[in-house]
């Protein structure tokens, strides 16, 4: 068993990393479930590129700021913020804060 922190940075420069926190396959109740923590470094999706993804994904903003285009429209999330994506839903990363940390719990 091993504890890490969500806060701790990384020692490289970057523009996105993501950690896996959790990951399992092949549960009677999921095929599958990830946690991950992803860092973004002032990242944006290109302009026509739109994640369509197989499964639901939760996420929370835990420092810094987003802003998602779901469905066409805009929604800015800050510290704190959370939201729900069903399946298949259009979104995409219209741009993020230097410091901003997400935690994604997605699942199938």
């Amino acid at each position: 068993m091993q504890i890490e922190n969500l806060f701790e940075d990384p020692d490289i420069d970057f523009t996105e990393i993501s950690k896996s926190i959790f990951r399992q396959s092949n549960d009677h109740v999921f095929k599958f479930l990830h946690i991950d923590r992803i860092y973004s470094n002032g990242v944006a999706s290109d302009k026509n590129f739109y994640y369509n993804q197989d499964f639901d994904e939760w996420i929370l903003i835990i420092e810094g700021e987003a802003t998602l285009e779901i469905n066409k429209i805009w929604h800015k999330l800050v510290k704190g913020s959370y939201l729900y994506l069903p399946k298949h839903v259009n979104h995409r990363v219209e741009s993020t804060s230097q410091d901003c940390i997400w935690l994604t719990i997605s699942w199938k």
